[in-house]
């Protein structure tokens, strides 16, 4: 079972971790014991870019580091014979900024907001604390079997 990112870098940056994001697409599909290949379609992109869909789908005027929208063809992943889980859209400024930040290589942070989007298209949520700590133990032991560690 091979899962497949579809990377479309809508930038100027040098994205370096297709591969460190492929590994935790494959640390997914077995953590939620996924039986049909995984299917996500990732875009980098800026701020300009992630600011314009934020207040087009979420009414926020407002720079994110990361998008998540949930496929409209998961309901057909027996038929297609996969799994097409959604869209995220990364803002790699945000990411640089946040890792400097939270004093995290650049590796950790894009890795880390990328496990979190995917999360969210499983539908898990950080609105209550209880939830927060719940998709956050899952990111973090994604991370972990990874060994993506926070420092650089």
């Amino acid at each position: 079972m091979e899962n497949n990112l579809n990377l479309c870098n809508q930038t100027n940056y040098r994205f370096r971790y297709k591969k460190d994001f492929q590994n935790i697409l494959d640390e997914i599909a077995l953590f939620f014991k996924e039986k049909l290949p995984l299917e996500l379609d990732l875009n980098i992109v800026d701020n300009i870019l992630i600011k314009k869909i934020s207040k087009q789908y979420y009414k926020k005027d407002k720079e994110t580091d990361v998008l998540s929208f949930p496929s409209e063809l998961a309901n057909m992943k027996n038929a297609l014979g996969f799994f097409h889980i959604g869209e995220i859209f990364l803002n790699y400024e945000k990411v640089i900024l946040q890792a400097k930040e939270y004093n995290h290589s650049l590796k950790r942070e894009f890795c880390y907001l990328f496990t979190h989007g995917i999360i969210h298209l499983y539908g898990y949520d950080h609105v209550k604390e209880n939830e927060a700590k719940e998709m956050n133990a899952i990111v973090e032991s994604i991370m972990q079997k990874l060994n993506i560690k926070r420092r650089k």
